[in-house]
C-alpha cells in the first residue's frame, strides 16, 4: 500500500468519525427543539383560566409536561451512557 493510499484511508476514517459526530449533534438538537416546543405548549395550556371543568385552573398540565420532558431526558441519557476505562498508572 502506497503512502497516498494510506493517507486516503486515514482521511476517509476521519470523515466517517466527523460525519457520525455531526449526525449525533443534529439528533440532539432536534430532540432539544421538540422538548422546547412541548414546554411552550404545556405552559400555554397551563395558563388557561379556571373554567367549569377545571375550577382550580390548568396548572397541573405544567407539572405533567415537565414530568414528560424529564422522563424523555432520562431515556436519552441512558442511550448516551458511555463507559470509560482508565488504566492504572
Amino acid at each position: 500500500m502506497s503512502a497516498g493510499d494510506k493517507a486516503l484511508d486515514r482521511s476517509r476514517a476521519v470523515r466517517r468519525v466527523l460525519g457520525g459526530l455531526l449526525v449525533a449533534n443534529i439528533a440532539a438538537l432536534v430532540a432539544k427543539a421538540v422538548y422546547n416546543v412541548l414546554g411552550l405548549v404545556v405552559v400555554r395550556v397551563a395558563a388557561h383560566a379556571p373554567d367549569e371543568d377545571h375550577p382550580y385552573g390548568h396548572g397541573k398540565f405544567e407539572t405533567l409536561g415537565a414530568d414528560a420532558v424529564e422522563e424523555r431526558l432520562k431515556k436519552d441519557l441512558e442511550l448516551e451512557e458511555v463507559t470509560v476505562h482508565v488504566e492504572p498508572c
